[in-house]
């Protein structure tokens, strides 16, 4: 009779967000994930590996308008399901600029520069 497989998965995320002045804003998050398939000893096949966003916002003073940059950081890759053919993956960042246009209750029109630049570390 085959045993069933065991996994434990654990997850903390953590998110702030700053207001310097009215028109300023920089949220900050950061997420972790744990996964153990405890039948293999080794990680869950899938779980990525630590990262941290940042983003500053300017608003305009009728809060029409918008611009904001973002940074998304996310480390190296190091614990792998080996045995289902995971390998280590080099950390990464990531910056997007977005403009955009509030319209009408809530909607918002954003044109902006996605992965503006990719750097491995």
């Amino acid at each position: 009779m085959k045993q069933p497989r065991t996994k434990s998965l654990h997850l903390l995320l953590l998110f702030a967000t700053f207001l310097f002045i009215p028109l300023v804003s920089f949220i900050a998050g950061a997420q972790y994930f744990w996964g153990e398939d405890e039948t293999l000893d080794q990680a869950v096949i899938g779980i990525p590996p630590f990262g941290m966003d940042g983003t500053l916002r300017f608003d305009s003073h009728s809060r029409k308008l918008f611009f904001e940059g973002t940074v998304h950081v996310v480390g190296e890759q190091s614990r792998i399901a080996k045995t289902r053919g995971e390998i280590p993956m080099d950390g990464y960042h990531t910056a997007n600029i977005i403009a955009g246009v509030r319209l009408w209750r809530g909607i918002e029109l954003r044109t902006g520069v996605i992965n503006l630049t990719t750097s491995f570390t």
